[in-house]
């Protein structure tokens, strides 16, 4: 095992069709709602248990973090401002400070994708999909620190998940 265990998770399926409020105001609709309480419920039926989440404060990452979270029996969220629309070194620095062993880290793409393509290289060869990092998915890795520093490749797939693959 690693010296962490992190659980990447994009947000949910945001509502396009809302008319009125930012990018950072767009929320979640019915699917994600779905979507997301489905995921949570799967990491809580793992044998990975998560203490804790650190999620982009945007209204569609902290909703996705807040039905994970209450479906993982109510762990602690930490909205952190870098996360929105993060970047590959801004979600570096952010995984770099883990809040403890086994988290849980909700936010965007493109820089989720980045990550975890960062963190194991191989994984998109070995994915049998389109898309890396649909709406809701999970990927789990054990991550190798090296005095407190991410190198590429630092990261062991565990699993992934995405909700269509649910049904």
């Amino acid at each position: 095992m690693g010296d962490q265990r992190l659980i990447v998770m994009r947000h949910a399926k945001s509502d396009w069709t809302a008319t009125h409020g930012t990018d950072f105001e767009r929320q979640i609709n019915s699917r994600g709602r779905s979507d997301a309480l489905r995921m949570g419920r799967y990491l809580r039926e793992l044998d990975i248990t998560p203490s804790c989440i650190k999620a982009s404060p945007a209204r569609r990452a902290a909703e996705t973090a807040e039905i994970v979270a209450e479906a993982l029996d109510g762990i602690p969220i930490i909205y952190e401002a870098s996360l929105y629309l993060a970047d590959l070194n801004e979600l570096i620095e952010v995984a770099r400070r883990p809040p403890s062993h086994c988290w849980v880290l909700i936010g965007h793409n493109p820089g989720l994708e980045s990550l975890i393509a960062f963190l194991d290289p191989g994984l998109e060869s070995r994915i049998e999909f389109s898309k890396l990092m649909p709406t809701a998915a999970v990927y789990a890795f054990d991550i190798n620190m090296n005095q407190e520093m991410l190198d590429r490749g630092c990261g062991t797939s565990l699993y992934h998940q995405r909700p269509k693959l649910l049904d």
